[in-house]
């Protein structure tokens, strides 16, 4: 029993050992992605069908993605909506609220914001995407500093789980 205990001990440290191996560095991040998901909605009596994508990210960088968010696959360009959750309570007691998401403007979103970005039902056509995002990856969540003619485009890495359809 002894030797038991002191074999799984040992090989508890270890593994504690290799995973902070593993994990890469924050610093340098400029986002940290929380949870990115795909959905199909199916609408009853037609044979229309949307994908929504949201993403719900920790924003890292002190300068605010000014220009905003767009979900890119393949050659269409999905505008996206920003929101941040909040707690709001429904009485004196801590345990009695509710999480609620405020829109926010992307010009509005500070270093340390967990944000929930989620795409529009209608797409842009291809003319309308910045020619210098057409050069970049074909898919992706995109996100725009500075304004006018000096935005700066900048793709966010993610692994998208894909959720169960849902029929509205």
């Amino acid at each position: 029993m002894r030797n038991f205990l002191i074999a799984t001990a040992l090989l508890a440290s270890l593994s504690l050992d290799v995973s902070a191996q593993k994990a890469p560095p924050a610093a340098g991040k400029k986002v940290e992605v929380i949870e990115a998901t795909v959905q199909k909605t199916r609408y009853r009596g037609t044979t229309n069908t949307t994908d929504e994508y949201r993403f719900t990210i920790i924003w890292k960088q002190s300068t605010p993605p000014g220009a905003g968010f767009y979900y890119r696959s393949g050659d269409s360009w999905k505008e996206t909506s920003v929101t941040r959750p909040e707690r709001r309570t429904f009485s004196q007691n801590p345990q009695d609220y509710m999480m609620v998401e405020t829109t926010v403007e992307p010009r509005n979103v500070k270093a340390g914001d967990r944000i929930i970005i989620t795409t529009h039902r209608h797409e842009h056509d291809e003319e309308e995407m910045p020619a210098s995002v057409k050069a970049m990856a074909k898919k992706g969540l995109f996100f725009g500093t500075g304004t006018g003619n000096s935005i700066r485009w900048e793709v966010i890495p993610t692994k998208i789980r894909v959720l169960p359809d849902r029929t509205m």
